[in-house]
């Protein structure tokens, strides 16, 4: 399980707090995505773990596929691509618990 998870903000809502995420490019797999997604909107590298869940977003039907990362490098300001677009901050489970407003994201922890 998660020890000391990672969030983010939404760029369109910035108040809510959610785990890096995002699109498959076309020529990538789901876990070369989660690892991109997670430098783009996070700024960590790491080594994925293994698939944790998927849900469907609300409205969308958009189908999110969910890996844990094991972060082994959080990349310095500025040079993460949406630095200027998002907050991060580590939390422990119980916060993310709380703050997260998801509850399929709630409920992967």
């Amino acid at each position: 399980g998660f020890t000391r998870p990672k969030q983010v903000t939404r760029r369109r809502h910035p108040g809510e707090w959610i785990f890096p995420k995002g699109s498959v490019e076309e020529d990538e797999t789901t876990s070369e995505a989660a690892e991109r997604e997670a430098i783009e909107e996070g700024g960590v590298r790491g080594v994925l773990s293994p698939f944790l869940g998927e849900f469907e977003t609300p409205g969308t039907g958009r189908i999110i596929i969910a890996y844990g990362l094991e972060v082994v490098e959080e990349v310095e300001e500025p040079a993460w691509p949406e630095q200027m677009q998002r907050q991060r901050l580590w939390v422990s489970v119980e916060q993310a618990r709380s703050t997260l407003q998801r509850y399929a994201m709630r409920s992967m922890m």
